[in-house]
């Protein structure tokens, strides 16, 4: 038999058999990717070793992946999606030993009989690997959101999904030892999964993921993890340009700012900002985006905790641009989206996406159909390629701005890209 299409290889699969067909010793990809990190005026400590963990299965961070496939000389999108079938693999098998490990715990012991089948031993045994468990998904869930900011949520969903089924399923035989562990990092999950939801295109599910998050934080007496799950709310509220709900939402998720870390205020903050720019209220907003701001700063210096990892300074002020997208105001918005878009870490591919779109809605505002189209071009690329219905979204109120120029070659080319299935 030949070697496996190269399209269908998880990444270490793909990494060994281009090397190999390059006549390429590991110490050469290593010094590749160091020369490819140089080029970008940036440093990468690949060794021998590094290229060989690479093989082995373990997964480049996004900019030693992006310099990886410079270095062997293939698309960065083909890494891309073979590091996703790897880290799909790899959750599948964890996925499989915490559940079967989970299911230890419901299982009767068939091979005992009488009361020492159900003494302290065995309970004290059924805890520690529980305890195992909830320390699996706790250490998983930042590659999740890793994996959503680069690939988007097609790729994702289901993974997060399936765990949530497992922490489900030990909710149903915790005990109250371990039962607050699990309300914790369960709740992590289910908001995520309403975000991961909320961004394909399913506001259905967005909302019972959601729901269930604020459940679960409110039992295990989680008022962080409440109130950032009011944000998430707000933010869905802001996605139907429900102005006045998501402000309410927002202040909800502020009522006890004391208790609060100050990125989750910061979160909050800037759904209030973006539901008063719905309003049209560009004062209180412009205040609003300036606490948020120092906010942010506050936690960058203290190194927060918790929810929100992704909001810093700079998300922030492209969060700006788009409430003065909201506010009408388009050149102010494009110099906003222009210089954030420079910022934006490369990780962050679908985010860079939605705001391509939005700076494509304010040229288009502006008077400008040919470069609104091509940063819509743009934008459609990586929504094809992520899966994002946000994207999508942003791309059909763009269409729509577009209306006067619809005879436009570019418009009408823009069009026929848009109207292809993904």
């Amino acid at each position: 038999m030949g070697p496996e299409p190269l399209e269908r290889l998880p990444l270490a699969g793909l990494i060994g058999q281009e090397r190999r067909s390059q006549s390429l010793s590991l110490a050469d990809v290593a010094a590749l990717v160091k020369k490819a990190a140089e080029d970008e005026g940036k440093h990468s400590g690949a060794t021998r070793q590094t290229a060989h963990n690479w093989e082995r299965g373990q997964i480049p961070r996004p900019d030693s992946l992006r310099w990886l496939a410079s270095a062997l000389g293939i698309p960065t999108e083909r890494l891309a999606n073979a590091s996703a079938r790897q880290a799909a693999m790899r959750r599948r098998e964890l996925l499989r030993s915490a559940t079967l490990l989970a299911g230890g715990l419901l299982l009767p012991d068939t091979q005992s009989s009488g009361p020492a089948s159900n003494d302290l031993g065995s309970g004290n045994l059924a805890a520690q690997e529980l305890g195992e468990v909830t320390s699996y998904l706790e250490r998983v869930f930042s590659e999740f959101s890793t994996a959503d900011w680069l690939l988007g949520p097609r790729l994702v969903v289901a993974a997060a999904t399936g765990h949530l089924e497992l922490v489900e399923q030990l909710l149903a035989v915790s005990s109250s030892g371990h039962r607050t562990e699990l309300l914790h990092i369960g709740a992590r999950y289910a908001e995520f999964s309403s975000w991961l939801y909320q961004d394909v295109g399913d506001p259905r599910a967005a909302v019972h993921w959601a729901d269930r998050a604020t459940e679960w934080a409110h039992e295990g007496r989680d008022a962080v993890m409440v109130s950032y799950v009011l944000a998430r709310k707000s933010n869905q509220a802001a996605g139907e340009r429900d102005a006045a709900r998501t402000v309410g939402l927002a202040q909800a998720a502020q009522q006890k700012p004391n208790r609060l870390p100050a990125r989750v205020r910061a979160v909050a903050m800037l759904q209030e900002a973006h539901g008063l720019a719905l309003a049209g209220n560009e004062a209180a907003c412009q205040n609003k985006l300036d606490e948020a701001s120092m906010l942010a700063a506050l936690s960058q210096h203290n190194g927060d905790g918790g929810p929100g990892r992704y909001c810093t300074v700079e998300f922030v002020e492209i969060q700006r641009a788009t409430c003065w997208l909201e506010l009408g105001r388009a050149q102010r918005a494009i110099e906003s989206f222009q210089g954030g878009l420079v910022r934006l870490p490369s990780v962050h591919r679908r985010d860079r996406g939605v705001y391509l779109s939005r700076l494509a809605i304010a040229h288009a505002i502006n008077g400008d159909p040919e470069t609104a189209c091509m940063k819509g071009f743009e934008a459609a690329q990586i929504a094809r390629t992520t899966g994002s219905g946000r994207i999508m979204g942003e791309l059909e109120r763009l269409r729509s701005t577009l209306r006067p120029w619809r005879s436009h070659p570019l418009v009408v080319r823009l069009d026929h890209a848009l109207a292809r299935p993904a």
